[in-house]
């Protein structure tokens, strides 16, 4: 839950916690977003899906 919360771009701090979970960035250099291992893809940015660049 985000709520009380602040967000950051995970990949430019050494660590970006969800509910104990470390987040991932968002793949690619354009969208700070970030990802949890219960976060269902594929996502806008990831290279491997170019139809969502």
């Amino acid at each position: 839950m985000l709520a009380d919360s602040i967000s950051l771009y995970p990949q430019r701090v050494d660590a970006c916690f969800l509910e104990g979970e470390a987040v991932k960035p968002q793949p690619g250099t354009f969208y700070g977003g970030w990802i949890t291992s219960w976060t269902i893809g594929p996502f806008k940015g990831d290279p491997n899906h170019p139809e969502l660049i």
